[in-house]
């Protein structure tokens, strides 16, 4: 047992969001015998005074437009309300027992709250007498601020070691909120997540640690933030083993880099947002706005007729369709045909948690093969064919490191099943896919066997690629079987566990023959995922699986469109000819000192900014002007 196991830690946390149980999770898993008490804030409901008072403070600063804006910001949270609703638990129409999905149990507050070691606590206020009584009763070594509001010296003295709190910002450069914003409004290049000691002043106490990660090229606001929540609670567990071993060394903050005034950040201004909107829509590549808003209403339009006709069709008895997504990348670096955006990538899944019943690509598969049937008979699907919502199974090929690092979180957070299709024999090397070095001239970082075990532990289905992701119709039979059962008997060694899931490198209508899928039956595999589109149906061969290829392309009505059907393929075809490449040289808003908001420094160093738009860019003109 180690020093820092049998601590006392105290988590002081304002909601149990998911960044706060990811960072509770992370905790307990690394101090396996430390007592945990987390004390969660529930202030009452504010008396209407003073939300009248704060409205009207907002209306003055923000202009009419803030009217509208709460409007659609209070309609949205309704209709979003129940998009973090576990998607196992869902009814699917009478008579359907789906598999419970395990992802995302580990999050949730009975789990967390399992284990004897932790205890919650809720207090409407912090500061009062029978909180900080509580407390101390405690005896905590190190106190842990999470989403938390600003605490006063009667609270944050009493653990023996302090209480550390994760900024997701670099200090002393950008303190106060919201994080990742004023990164991009002023164009840095880096993103850093800070952990610090709690003093008297607003993120000013002694630096613990530090950790940073560039700025991806088309970055947004939300899709950094979903990054830098899985960077910032392996800071904050880093920095309290630090502290609790008595191995760290807290630096004082320096003064701002910038103009040396040291004042926190303000929450920005609508216009403020509509202008760093428009700088990062720059980055995009697609259809000009008429044309976009024509296509996304005729797919809107289709999709609602569609709806119609396969609600008849369900009522009549037909079983619904089945859609198996197909990802490659998740990922801001890159914007081609094989990536979607980490916003975009989180907005999908939060449509399909609300509208579909996701489930296990395993789900879709007969029992054939593992009731003894022939290896030359395919065996058929088994969805319940009572099952009145859209069906959807998820899966990744390739398995890039960012399917990791920004989608399973995503996933985790939403409890929604997905099936991960990796090449075991490419893991532990540098050279990286082939067909990325032909597209992009370099090689992008795959998953490690340690990452592909974690996904399976958190309940994902793992399933082989081939061992190299070689085209299987181009290399001679004996090659062929040889990339089948290596990558299995490699994933089986991995995971303990059975793999019996494939899905076809370079899966086009050529790419798949007779000769192939029968060596993929006799290595004992039960699926075979294609990637040329189409649907699924009740009694389909699983050695024929269709997938709906998803790409940065999609909007969020082409999104809905491609789920009901609509071919993808015609989609993708008059995408191509109606494309408007973009410069991808993308430079920081020119803030000035005179639009620089209240307590904001004026500018960032030299070295730190994106070069400047080039000269004639259609949009250089409407980021200037003075913010209010």
């Amino acid at each position: 047992m180690s020093a820092t196991s049998a601590s006392r830690i105290l988590v002081l946390c304002g909601s149990m969001s998911y960044t706060v149980r990811r960072c509770l999770e992370v905790l307990v898993a690394r101090f396996n015998d430390a007592q945990v008490l987390i004390v969660r804030h529930r202030p009452p409901c504010r008396p209407v005074r003073r939300i009248v008072r704060n409205q009207w403070r907002n209306l003055k600063r923000h202009g009419p437009a803030w009217i509208p804006y709460r409007l659609w910001e209070a309609v949205r949270a309704r209709r979003c309300g129940t998009s973090s609703q576990p998607v196992a638990s869902r009814g699917c129409g009478t008579g359907f027992q789906p598999v419970a999905s395990r992802v995302g149990r580990e999050l949730t507050i009975d789990a967390l709250l399992g284990s004897s070691r932790c205890r919650l606590m809720e207090s409407a206020d912090l500061h009062d007498e029978s909180t900080l009584a509580a407390v101390a009763a405690f005896r905590p070594d190190v106190g842990v601020s999470l989403d938390c509001p600003i605490l006063r010296p009667a609270l944050f003295t009493l653990p023996r070691l302090g209480v550390i709190n994760l900024h997701q910002g670099k200090l002393p450069d950008y303190r106060g909120m919201p994080p990742v914003f004023w990164e991009l409004y002023h164009g840095q290049r880096v993103q850093a997540v800070t952990a610090h000691l709690i003093d008297a002043g607003l993120d000013t106490g002694p630096l613990l640690g530090e950790q940073t990660m560039a700025m991806p090229q088309h970055a947004t606001v939300r899709g950094v933030r979903l990054l830098v929540d899985e960077m910032g609670s392996q800071t904050l567990v880093s920095a309290v083993e630090r502290r609790l071993g008595g191995t760290d060394r807290p630096v004082p903050q320096h003064r701002p880099s910038t103009d040396g005034a040291g004042g926190p950040n303000r929450k920005p201004t609508l216009l403020q947002q509509r202008r760093l909107q428009r700088h990062l829509s720059h980055r995009r590549v697609g259809l000009q706005t008429g044309q976009r808003w024509f296509k996304d209403s005729s797919l809107t339009l289709w999709r609602w007729g569609r709806g119609c006709v396969d609600r008849a069709l369900t009522n009549a008895g037909s079983p619904p369709p089945v859609v198996v997504l197909l990802y490659h990348r998740v990922s801001d670096e890159f914007r081609d045909p094989v990536t979607v955006g980490v916003e975009q990538f989180e907005r999908q899944m939060a449509y399909l948690a609300r509208h579909h019943r996701v489930i296990h690509l395993r789900e879709l598969i007969g029992q054939g093969l593992a009731d003894g049937e022939p290896a030359t008979q395919p065996s058929r699907y088994q969805p319940a064919a009572s099952c009145t919502r859209p069906l959807v199974a998820i899966t990744f090929d390739d398995g890039y490191q960012d399917n990791f690092a920004a989608a399973a979180p995503v996933l985790r957070r939403l409890r929604l099943p997905a099936c991960y299709f990796v090449c075991p024999g490419l893991m532990h090397s540098s050279a990286g896919l082939p067909h990325d070095h032909e597209s992009l001239g370099r090689a992008v970082p795959l998953m490690t066997s340690d990452q592909v075990r974690q996904l399976h532990r958190w309940g994902f289905d793992i399933g082989a690629h081939t061992d190299h992701h070689v085209r299987l119709s181009a290399v001679d039979r004996a090659s062929a079987r040889i990339e089948l059962l290596g990558a299995k008997t490699t994933l089986e060694n991995w995971l303990g566990d059975p793999v019996d899931l494939f899905a076809y490198p370079y899966g086009g209508r050529k790419d798949i023959n007779t000769a192939v899928l029968q060596l993929i039956r006799q290595a004992g595999y039960r699926c075979c995922c294609s990637a040329f589109g189409g649907m699924n149906r009740v009694g389909d061969d699983p050695f024929a699986i269709h997938r709906v290829a998803i790409d940065h392309h999609f909007s969020m009505p082409a999104f809905r469109a491609a789920l009901a059907g609509w071919q993808t393929r015609s989609t993708r075809l008059s995408r191509q000819r109606g494309r408007r490449r973009v410069d991808d040289i993308v430079g920081a808003i020119p803030v000035t000192a005179a639009a620089s908001p209240v307590g904001m420094r004026g500018g960032v160093p030299a070295t730190h900014r994106m070069p400047p738009p080039l000269p004639g860019h259609h949009l250089r003109g409407g980021l200037q002007g003075k913010s209010s």
